[in-house]
Parts: structure tokens; C-alpha cells; sequence
């Protein structure tokens, strides 16, 4: 997921590695859409209560990756998945 900032390049959503709190998901929701992300933490505890919440942040923990990073551990586990079935 890709946004323009006013300079034209885009930014990208990534896991924080710097604000973490368990793998960094709302710390890399809270810096792409600019807001503090206890507000994301709330809202998955939230979610949680509801029984949504862990398999939502689990999924983005997946496809989300980290800072510096341009596969995720989806993309990672998919590809491995792939290259052992084919050989």
C-alpha cells in the first residue's frame, strides 16, 4: 500500500521497527497515516474483545513487511512454500 506525499515519492507501509510493541504493526499503521499509533492499539484490543482482533493484526503482521524490508513474511513463507513443491 502506497501513498504520495506532497514530495511525490511514495511512501510505503511497513512494520516499525523503532516503535514496536509486539511486531511493530501499529507502529508502521501509525506512521504511514500520520496518527499516534495507540490509537491502532486500542482499536485491535478492541477488536480482540470481539474475537477480530488477533487474526486481523496476525494477517497484517503477514503481509506487512518490515521496515527495511521489501518481502514479507507471507511473500518469504510463500516463496519457500512454492520452491519445495516445484523441485
Amino acid at each position: 500500500m502506497e501513498a504520495l506525499p506532497s514530495g511525490g515519492s511514495p511512501r510505503k507501509l511497513t512494520r516499525s521497527q523503532s516503535n514496536q510493541w509486539i511486531a511493530g504493526v501499529c507502529g508502521g499503521l501509525g506512521a504511514f497515516f500520520k496518527v499516534d499509533p495507540v490509537l491502532f492499539r486500542i482499536l485491535f484490543v478492541v477488536l480482540a474483545v470481539t474475537g477480530a482482533g488477533l487474526p486481523i493484526y496476525i494477517f497484517a503482521w503477514l503481509i506487512i513487511p518490515a521496515e527495511g524490508r521489501s518481502e514479507s513474511i507471507g511473500d518469504t513463507l510463500m516463496r519457500k512454500f512454492r520452491e519445495g513443491r516445484t523441485t
